[in-house]
This record gives C-alpha cells, sequence and structure tokens, in this order.
C-alpha cells in the first residue's frame, strides 16, 4: 500500500508520482531499455485477495504523466510482473492473479504494440506469479518463462516473444506451489526456479528441459514457512568471472556467487546483526553494475553493494527516510498532551 515513487539520486531523495491513481497498491514495476517508458502493476498480490487491483498505469515520461490500461480486464486481480521484451519493448508480457473473485486463478497478457491492444493468454489456470527473460543466444533467439501458483505449478516457455509457448515439466510436489523465476544474465540456456512451497531451488543447464536441486548448500535451518507471502529470486553476474550471482529471498536473504553450488546469508535475519528488515519481496539488480541491488521488504527499501570476491555485503539503510509509507497498525494518543503518541508499525514486534 505504499504507492509510486520515483528517485533520481540513487534513492536518496523520493516524489510519489501515483497519488492521483484509484489507490496506492502497487506489485510490480517494470521500465523499458529507453528509461522514459515505465509500466506499473497495481493490486497486492503478496498482501492478499483484496479488490484493489485496477490494471496497468503506462508512462512515457518518466512518470510525470500516466494512461491506464487493462482496467476493465484486470479489475479485482493484482498484477505481480511485467516483463518488457529486452529485444523489442513494443512486446510486453503481464502475470496477475491473487483476486477475491475466482482464487486459484489468474490471468496473462500480452501486447506487440506497447499496450495499445492486448491479448489474453490461456495457457493453463493458475495465480500468475512470475516471469523472466534469459540471455539471448548466438542465433539471436532468447527464451522466455513465466510461471503460476497451482496444484503442482504451471512452467512455460517462449522462444518467440510470446507468440507461441511450451510447457515445462519440474520435479515438484503435487501440493499448491508458490513458485518463482530468474534466468542467467549471461548463459541463454541457464534458468533458476524457487519452489518455496517444496523449499528448493531447481536449476536447469538446458532452459527448463530438465532441472537439478542446488538447494543442498543452503544456510542451515533456512526458514521456507512463509512461501504464500514472501518469495523471490533475482539473478546477477559476477563482474570477475561472468559466473552467475543468485539472490534468494523469503524470510532472510541469501545469495549464491558460484551459480548455486554455495550459499551464505545475505540479510542475517536471524543474527544480532541484522543488515535488513526481515520479509522479502523484490530485488532490483542495477542494470549498470552488477554488484549494485535494492531490494524491497516488509522494513522498506534497501541498497546492497556487493563483493562476490570477499564474500561481504554492504547495506545501506538510508533509503527510507523519505518515504512515508510506514504501515501502523494501532496508534496510542497521550491523555493530556497531544503532541505525543505511541505507534505499532508493521512486523516490527513492540
Amino acid at each position: 500500500g505504499g504507492g509510486f515513487w520515483k528517485s533520481t539520486d540513487g534513492g536518496k531523495h523520493w516524489a510519489p508520482r501515483g497519488d492521483s491513481w484509484d489507490n496506492i497498491k502497487v506489485s510490480s514495476v517494470s521500465v523499458a531499455p529507453n528509461g522514459n517508458t515505465v509500466y506499473v502493476g497495481t493490486g497486492d498480490f503478496d498482501g492478499g485477495r483484496s479488490a484493489y487491483g485496477f490494471g496497468i498505469k503506462k508512462s512515457v515520461d518518466g512518470g510525470a504523466t500516466w494512461t491506464g490500461m487493462l482496467k476493465t480486464e484486470l479489475k479485482g486481480y493484482s498484477v505481480h510482473r511485467i516483463i518488457v521484451d529486452p529485444d523489442n519493448s513494443s512486446v510486453v508480457l503481464v502475470t496477475a492473479g491473487n483476486n477475491p473473485f475466482s482464487p486459484g486463478a489468474g490471468k496473462l497478457f500480452r501486447t506487440e504494440d506497447g499496450g495499445a491492444t492486448w491479448t489474453e493468454l490461456s495457457l493453463a489456470s493458475a495465480e500468475w506469479s512470475d516471469g523472466a527473460c534469459g540471455a539471448q543466444g548466438q542465433n539471436g533467439q532468447r527464451a522466455c518463462f513465466v510461471v503460476g501458483n497451482s496444484s503442482g505449478g504451471q512452467i512455460w516457455r517462449t522462444t518467440d516473444r510470446g507468440a507461441h509457448w511450451t510447457k515445462l515439466a519440474a520435479p515438484l510436489t503435487a501440493s499448491f506451489q508458490y513458485l518463482a523465476i530468474a534466468a542467467s544474465l549471461t548463459n541463454p540456456q541457464v534458468v533458476y526456479l524457487l519452489s518455496a512451497t517444496d523449499g528448493h531451488l531447481l536449476k536447469s543447464t538446458t532452459a527448463g528441459n530438465s532441472w537439478t536441486d542446488v538447494t543442498g548448500n543452503f544456510p542451515s535451518g533456512y526458514n521456507f514457512s512463509q512461501s504464500d507471502y514472501d518469495r523471490v529470486i533475482a539473478c546477477s553476474r559476477r563482474s570477475d568471472t561472468q559466473e552467475d550471482v543468485i539472490y534468494v529471498g523469503l524470510i532472510d536473504l541469501v545469495a549464491s556467487f558460484d551459480g548455486g553450488a554455495t550459499w551464505m546469508s545475505a540479510g542475517h535475519t536471524y543474527q544480532a546483526d541484522a543488515y535488513t528488515h526481515n520479509d522479502q519481496h523484490a530485488i532490483a539488480v542495477s542494470t549498470s553494475d552488477p554488484n549494485e541491488l535494492l531490494v524491497g521488504n516488509d522494513g522498506g527499501i534497501y541498497k546492497l553493494h556487493v563483493d562476490p570476491i570477499a564474500n561481504s555485503f554492504v547495506f545501506d539503510t538510508s533509503l527510507n527516510a523519505g518515504l512515508t509509507i510506514t504501515q501502523f497498525y494501532r496508534a496510542a494518543f497521550h491523555p493530556t498532551d497531544p503532541s505525543m503518541l505511541l505507534g505499532g508499525a508493521q512486523d516490527n514486534a513492540t
């Protein structure tokens, strides 16, 4: 419920850019390669099924003005991922779900003209939760993926910008799967699938045709218990070896600097020297520096500087100072001094 904000100085200062919308529930943001075209998906996907979503907002001037899209088609749905094709920014995929009208069902939409017209994709019944595009192959082809939350899970791949799709199989249980997916930035055949339900991270070196479990070296006792609320995975790369760097967030944020072979806690959630707040929801890797990323969690937004050679992390906790988005559950006012009050904020204990 924090709305949509923009910063032009790396997060030191923020300005709200969506306060005139129907409401300020936002679940996804995607920026096209030109830097000025922005898509924002409305609704509260992770927070639960509520009639908040009102489609997509698009801006072509960096958030100064907005055009609404799919408001009727996605009314009540939360848009959890917007994928702008890396090679043709007129092609956009939208994944949506978590609506109060038909629990367990979601919607997929695709446009070839930047949102002037949309086509609904009917692949399967699922709450479509995530998507990613991989690196471009030598033949110029690029695989893109979408995943959906459902019994057994849904994993689909396209190699022609969403015109045609292939259903993929993975070693998942028949339980209701909560899934997230990320693709390598350097190897077009490598993709990572997070099954928060099963507590496993799977890696494919065949663009999803086969999978290997790489969860074995996760930090001891890693907590997957909130799989229906917080789950996110993102890929970066090492600047020295070009090997995949993988970030996985549920309650704690963990990282691998060697393509999933070994893992370590980045957030230190369960330690006295916790670097960041718990409950991870969003990760954005800088397009100009693979060692810099933003992490969004229940405590707000944090900038993370990474040294993959030293296996070290430095969190900048100052970015929240200008974001007036703390969610207060209760307040107690002083009986005689109106300038004094106590407030209890979401997930910050007492």
